[in-house]
């Protein structure tokens, strides 16, 4: 079969290497498409390594479970970047026979880090407020729609303007870039923040302390803008503030296993009903990688970009 293995510089070799064998609690999947994230990327350039030591990269695939006509989408730790894998079965999601493959690609890895931050970690109530920040990218087009399906005021940031009216589509009621606006004059005037999902910590992290109502949550799942900052300890202990980091990646594997299964309770009834729907800003075939990667390097794209076999 097909894969592309990292090298030792962070380039991309495509080899030709045995179908693995699954194991009794695998399942082995013919991989029909491959939903690329930044963290893919990060794994390249030695920032985020695979838990397993694992030199594929890829954290969610879409195809047919071998030996039957079973669609599925499934969370890899590692390894996707391959024309079959060996996934958990506890970590596989089974589609409805007419479900879209290069759709259901890009659910697994966006989806369950939603259930994670805005669920498990932010505890999201109806009519809260909230802030998804980078609500353009896969995970942030996620967070806002299930937000906006709880009926809650969401506030959400871009690097570029020209990417408010897609956010505004979704369900975003306010969108700001964060790179020009002093962001947390506008959210306290419209009502403060009760849980904010950062990607981008930094110099901006003191901004977000400021946009957050007393026992609010500050949810980070990645530090774009660098991962030290500076920041005023006497709000956090006034107004009672959570911060939170957490990854998906580094999730033992029950852990997972019950994210995926709240996924597949809660979340996969709105995807059906297209109350919350994949957005696939672009699908490259599976030799343009570097392609794909370039796309996700340039903060251009808004959703979720595919590879395609």
């Amino acid at each position: 079969m097909k894969q592309f293995q990292i090298q030792s510089d962070g380039s991309l070799k495509l080899v030709l290497t045995d179908i693995p064998t699954p194991k009794e609690t695998e399942l082995l999947i013919k991989v029909s498409s491959i939903g690329i994230n930044r963290a893919d990327i990060l794994q390249r350039e030695g920032l985020y390594p695979a838990p397993n030591g694992d030199n594929v990269p890829g954290l969610e695939i879409a195809g047919i479970v071998e030996g039957t006509n079973r669609k599925v989408c499934a969370l890899l730790e590692s390894g996707g970047y391959s024309e079959y894998v060996c996934a958990k079965k506890g970590q596989v999601i089974s589609l409805e026979e007419d479900f879209d493959l290069i759709q259901a690609a890009a659910l697994p890895e966006a989806l369950t880090t939603v259930w994670m931050a805005l669920f498990d970690c932010g505890k999201i109530k109806a009519n809260k407020n909230i802030l998804i920040h980078g609500g353009s990218s896969g995970i942030g087009s996620f967070a806002i729609q299930a937000a906006a399906t709880l009926g809650c005021k969401v506030f959400t940031s871009t690097s570029n303007e020209s990417k408010f009216d897609f956010c505004r589509k979704l369900g975003a009621d306010f969108c700001f870039n964060y790179t020009t606006n002093n962001f947390s004059a506008l959210i306290k005037e419209n009502g403060g923040t009760d849980i904010i999902v950062d990607i981008l910590g930094g110099k901006y992290l003191q901004e977000n302390i400021k946009s957050l109502n007393k026992y609010g949550k500050l949810i980070s799942l990645a530090v774009m803008d660098g991962s030290e900052a500076k920041i005023n300890m006497g709000a956090v202990l006034m107004k009672n503030l959570n911060i939170i980091g957490t990854t998906l990646r580094s999730k033992p594997e029950n852990i997972k296993e019950t994210y995926i299964q709240n996924v597949k309770d809660v979340l996969m009834p709105l995807v059906y009903l297209k109350k919350i729907t994949p957005i696939i800003d672009d699908i490259y075939k599976f030799e343009e990688v570097e392609i794909a990667h370039n796309k996700i390097r340039s903060r251009t794209h808004k959703g979720k970009i595919i590879l395609k076999f």
